[in-house]
């Protein structure tokens, strides 16, 4: 069940929380009021391990130098709450390469309503029409798409472990156009930058 734990994860606390419950004996799973109360928990227990098992895929730093020397600007937009997420960076020791991060609860709104990636955007001070989406998820897809975005998405190996490189979907003729490497390498992340040139 390892494999299909990591993409639960990928959907969120509240999915692993619904995943777990159901695996109770004599449960169908959770109700949603007691998801919604469990994950406050959840998300202290998350706090207090934050980087116990998290590390950065190999390649990323090295791929955020290359974007940073091609004048890329980068910014962060996850489904996390935003302390986490700004705790997160900050343990991994990358959060200055980051112009603005917005997280699950910056906004009304959150991923994947195309708002919380443009007001993402335009906080780095970046535009969208130059902008590409770098995500593994569902959720990032779907917010490419509603976005009239491109959308990287990094590749993986079996058993969900990511691939060094990125697999992008939105094909040579729009990297072209926007002015992208034609390989670019930046391994998946738990969360989901954008960048753009100015």
């Amino acid at each position: 069940e390892a494999v299909a734990d990591a993409h639960t994860a990928f959907r969120g606390g509240r999915a692993m929380l619904r995943a777990g419950l159901a695996r109770l004996p004599g449960s169908e799973g959770g109700a949603d009021a007691v998801i919604e109360a469990l994950y406050p928990r959840l998300l202290e227990h998350y706090r207090t391990g934050l980087c116990r098992e998290t590390r950065l895929y190999p390649g990323v730093e090295a791929a955020l130098d290359r974007l940073a020397a091609e004048d890329w600007i980068l910014a962060v937009c996850t489904n996390k709450p935003i302390a986490l997420a700004e705790a997160l960076l900050a343990e991994l020791g990358i959060a200055p390469r980051f112009r603005a991060t917005l997280g699950a609860d910056s906004l009304p709104v959150r991923k994947p309503d195309p708002q919380h990636l443009f007001e993402t955007i335009a906080r780095a001070g970046g535009r969208p029409e130059g902008a590409v989406l770098i995500g593994d998820t569902e959720t990032d897809r779907e917010t490419a798409r509603r976005a009239g975005l491109p959308r990287s998405r990094p590749g993986r190996r079996r058993g969900g472990r990511a691939c060094p490189a990125s697999s992008w979907a939105s094909g040579p003729r729009a990297r072209a156009s926007r002015g992208l490497p034609p390989r670019p390498c930046l391994p998946a992340t738990t969360t989901c930058p954008a960048f753009w040139k100015p």
